[in-house]
């Protein structure tokens, strides 16, 4: 069998955010993580579980370990954010086990696509409040699910993909910023990462960027803001730059209202480093 590298993507901890089930564990939300990870890895490795026969019973198993290491309640509540408190105990209820079981899936098929992984190597950490980064060998810290290695030839495509593109980030969440920019910077891109709407109309004023990106829900003045301000510019000031809004509201009607507010793409979280990249190329080419 291939021996394969794992690695850790930002595919599903971003909205993830390793929020971990009281009591689950105790230490840094790196060694959290990497226990975490661990589990997993102990039931794909599980002879037993191996083979596509096993595949119901494999998912099973790494189901109940995301059950016992994730506090879903407590990312159903970040996820609705400030409609929270909106709503009434029986509607908090059945949202939060809506979004488990969703969640739960998702995370399921996701580590599942990787059941032939056999070996991980952990290099590079970063704490930022409950985020823990683990870093693979490139030493570009992204958070998540597993992914084998690049094949042999791949790498200067991938690392020329996205020369020359120049890229606005802009949300409050530090550690968020710091896994999509390394994402983006893998791709060869030219990031500069803001944390709100204000930082993000003085980078704009100081370089226009090709593509700008940016988070809906953040304090104070939001994603809908900044587009209704970039659109509000005139051309030469950087009102068409192409733009795509990052959000976990999923909806048809939140889909609308991003396109109607002025960005070109909703892309829902958790992003798919693939398709960020396939957005942002795209994006580019229409600048």
């Amino acid at each position: 069998m291939v021996r394969l590298q794992a690695r850790i993507l930002s595919t599903l901890m971003l909205p993830l955010a390793l929020v971990s089930a009281p009591g689950a564990w105790a230490g840094p939300p790196t060694e959290q993580l990497r226990e975490g990870v661990d589990r997993v890895f102990k039931v794909l490795r599980d002879p037993k579980l191996r083979g596509d026969t096993q595949t119901s019973q494999r998912r099973i198993a790494i189901s109940k370990v995301a059950i016992e290491i994730f506090d879903f309640d407590d990312m159903a509540k970040r996820a609705l954010g400030q409609h929270w408190v909106q709503r009434t105990p029986a509607e908090r209820g059945e949202f939060v086990r809506l979004f488990t079981d969703l969640i739960r899936r998702a995370y399921v098929a996701k580590v599942d696509q990787h059941a032939a992984v056999t070996t991980m190597t952990f290099q590079g950490e970063t704490v930022d409040v409950d985020y823990a980064l683990i870093g693979p060998k490139s030493n570009r810290p992204v958070a998540g699910a597993l992914v084998g290695s690049t094949p042999m030839g791949q790498t200067a495509r991938r690392e020329s993909a996205l020369e020359g593109v120049r890229v606005l980030l802009v949300d409050d969440h530090p550690a968020v910023r710091q896994v999509l920019t390394r994402v983006l910077e893998d791709w060869g891109a030219e990031v500069t990462a803001v944390p709100g709407v204000p930082e993000a109309l003085e980078a704009l004023g100081r370089e226009r960027p090709n593509v700008v990106l940016s988070d809906i829900e953040m304090p104070g003045e939001d994603g809908y803001a900044l587009i209704r301000k970039v659109r509000a510019l005139p051309p030469d000031r950087g009102g068409h730059t192409p733009a795509a809004a990052l959000t976990g509201l999923t909806t048809e009607d939140d889909r609308a209202r991003v396109l109607e507010a002025g960005f070109q793409y909703h892309m829902t979280k958790p992003v798919d480093a693939r398709r960020l990249v396939e957005i942002v190329t795209t994006l580019a080419a229409s600048a």
